[in-house]
This record gives structure tokens, C-alpha cells and sequence, in this order.
């Protein structure tokens, strides 16, 4: 009997780790902007009231539409969009989730879903575990009632979300686990990693809460010190051997008048729940209304003139040779002050930080009358 498509090895397609995939993707299109990947807020919207959330006092004045979505897709799949990371708020929210998830994996994109879990109902998950997305990412924001009441404004969240994340992986949807780590929370950080080490499950953690979208700097008043996030970035191995491969790779000055010196913009875009467009979660101070135009506007002509823009004045960060340990923004920025070229001192703390812990050695060179970081008064005085 002559072998058949399905045992015949030579008719097999071939087969290749996925990191090998996305680097070969993203490294053929270097020389020309594509739209590979994006993130859409479906919805602000969200059942938990998290004390550190960004968009928690956001108002859209309405959500994008199931058909407005579905035509956003449509041409995002023609210009190229491989991967989609469908976020909130709770997306989950959304009575027409399930239409827009089916409708963004019919168009053939690798899809991400962050969910908080505790909406994961038995027909969600029966839809994940049959049209099995890229991953679930599901955060946790602590490991008893007591933290998740703290956290999240109620108890009971804790023990649906448990229940959530049990009938993903009965269904063997792939999942990994996420924390925010904030002053509330500190204490089951090491609950939290054995959970998720008992369960299989990937796991990480972000010390670090940015502002919120209305400007309010309050959840940086949750954050941990420098010196306590430079901690456990030392007590966690596979994170310390992390930071240290990327002090190796990527610790160097960068100054050559761009505004924006990350890689926003380029293969990536980010969409609101009323369709703006900008270049991704943290700097939305310039926007597209694709309500009022089309997305290939956006990504080809409205993009290119953000990442256009120059520095209009030199900061400390200018030939700061650990830069790139901080994530400073135009972004975060603007989120923090209103002015998108102003460092952020806490990041800067931080960086400074880090690079003493790693033994990165740090020559900064300041612009006359600026100080390294302006001095952060002690919490209590």
C-alpha cells in the first residue's frame, strides 16, 4: 500500500520551535513596517476594582461594536496582523466575546486572551479548549480571600477565579499565571510561585505599576521600594539569570534625538474600546480614531509621524548607559506628568538600582543643573 499524506514523512510539513517562527517573522520584515502584531481592548469594563488598576476610572462613551470589531479585523488580517492579544478591562465582559474571539481566529491570528478568570464559565471554556488560543494569561492577585478583598475590592473573587483556571486546564487550554506585586500583596508572592509550580503552570511577576490613564500617580503608591523589587529580582534564579543575559545584551547609551527609542510602532499597534489607535498601551497621548478612518491610515501614515517626533531638549537620560534597564517612556511620562519628555525618577532609582546589584558599571553624564534623580522623601515624613 504506497504511503499516504499522513505517513509519509516527506509530505509532512516541517516542523519548528516557535521562537525560531517568530524570529524568522520578525526578522524578515525589518526593512519594511508590518502590523504583525497588536493588542485590542474590547472593553474598560471589569467585575473586580483593583486598587493598582490603569483604567479603572476610564469612561469610554461607547465600545467598539461586534461589527465594528469584526470590520477592524478584517483589515488588520489584510494588512498582515498575525498575532492579536485580546485584553480589557474584562474582556469576558463582553456577552459577544465569544463571536469575537471565533471571528479573530477565523481571520487566522495567533490569539492571546488576559482574563482575571473568575467569568471562565463551563460554555467559555468549551469554546477555548476546541479553538485553542496562542495562551490564557491569567492574573492572580494573591493567594487567600483576605488578600483578594484587599486587592480587589472582594473575597469571594478568589475562589472563582481557582475555579476559572480548574476547567481551562481540564479542557487543556494553555495557561500561564501572572501576579502584579504591590505592598497588599508581598507575603503570598511565594504561595503564589508554588501554586503555579504544583500546577505545571508558567509563572511570572511585575513589581512595577505604572500610572493611570486619567493621570493619577496613586498606584505608584502601592509600589515596593527600588531596593525590595532589586531583592527579588536576586532571590528568584531564573529571573536573576534573565536580567543578567539582557544587562549583557542590552545595557548601552542611546542618543540620537528620537523621542520614542523602543520598538513601538514598528511590527506592533494598540487599540482602545472606542477604536483610537496608538502606538501601544502606555503612550496614548496621540491617537487614531479608526471610528473615522482606516486602519491602513493608521499604521502607514498617522504612526510614522509619531515616531517621528525629536527630543526637544536633553535630559540625564539622554547618555544614560543603563537606559534600558529603566524603561523610561514618552509613554509612562506623560502618564506620570503630562510631559512626555520628563524622566520618571522612580524608574530611574530603580535602574540605578539594578545596575549596582548586577554590577553594571554606570558613568552617567548630566546635562548642566541636572541632578541624577530628584531625592523621593521616605514613606511617612
Amino acid at each position: 500500500m504506497p504511503p499516504t499524506s499522513q505517513t509519509d514523512p516527506t509530505t509532512r510539513a516541517p516542523e519548528i520551535e516557535y521562537q525560531d517562527f517568530s524570529l524568522r517573522v520578525h526578522s524578515q520584515t525589518k526593512r519594511r513596517r508590518l502590523p504583525l502584531g497588536g493588542s485590542l481592548e474590547v472593553t474598560f469594563r471589569c467585575n473586580f476594582r483593583c486598587i493598582h488598576c490603569y483604567c479603572v476610572n476610564e469612561k469610554p462613551k461607547q465600545d467598539l461594536s461586534l461589527a465594528e470589531i469584526r470590520h477592524l479585523l478584517d483589515q488588520m488580517a489584510d494588512e498582515g496582523c498575525l498575532w492579536l492579544l485580546l485584553t480589557g478591562g474584562e474582556p469576558l465582559l463582553r456577552p459577544d466575546f465569544p463571536e469575537i474571539y471565533q471571528y479573530a481566529r477565523h481571520k487566522g491570528m495567533i490569539t492571546t486572551v488576559f482574563t482575571n478568570a473568575s467569568l471562565v464559565t463551563d460554555e467559555i471554556a468549551d469554546l477555548l479548549g476546541r479553538l485553542k488560543p496562542f495562551v490564557v494569561e491569567i492574573s492572580l492577585y494573591g493567594f487567600s480571600p483576605e488578600t483578594y478583598q484587599t486587592v480587589t475590592g472582594r473575597a469571594e473573587n478568589f475562589a472563582r477565579v481557582l475555579e476559572g483556571l480548574d476547567r481551562l486546564q481540564h479542557r487543556g487550554v494553555p495557561v500561564k499565571l501572572k501576579s502584579m506585586i504591590l505592598r497588599q500583596n508581598i507575603e503570598d508572592l511565594p504561595l503564589l510561585r508554588e501554586y503555579a509550580e504544583a500546577r505545571g503552570l508558567p509563572y511570572r511577576f511585575d513589581p512595577v505599576l505604572n500610572p493611570t490613564l486619567s493621570g493619577s500617580t496613586q498606584p505608584e503608591d502601592l509600589m515596593l521600594s527600588p531596593e525590595e523589587i532589586v531583592r527579588l529580582d536576586l532571590e528568584d534564579a531564573e529571573r536573576l539569570k534573565g536580567w543578567r543575559e539582557f544587562c549583557d545584551k542590552f545595557t548601552f547609551a542611546c542618543d540620537d534625538g528620537r523621542l520614542y527609542k523602543c520598538g513601538a510602532g514598528q511590527w506592533g499597534f494598540h487599540i482602545d474600546p472606542e477604536g483610537k489607535l496608538s502606538l501601544c498601551m502606555f503612550a496614548r497621548q496621540q491617537q487614531y480614531d479608526l471610528r473615522q478612518g482606516s486602519f491602513h491610515e493608521a499604521f502607514y501614515d498617522f504612526l510614522p509621524q509619531v515616531l517621528a517626533q525629536k527630543e526637544t531638549r536633553v535630559t540625564r537620560c539622554a547618555s544614560c548607559e543603563i537606559r534600558s534597564l529603566c524603561g523610561q517612556c514618552p509613554g509612562w511620562a506623560y502618564l506620570h506628568s503630562g510631559d512626555q519628555e520628563k524622566p520618571v525618577d522612580y524608574l530611574c532609582r530603580l535602574a540605578h538600582a539594578r545596575a549596582k546589584a548586577f554590577g553594571v558599571a554606570v558613568k552617567p553624564s548630566l546635562p548642566p543643573n541636572e541632578k541624577l534623580y530628584e531625592p523621593i522623601a521616605e514613606q511617612g515624613s
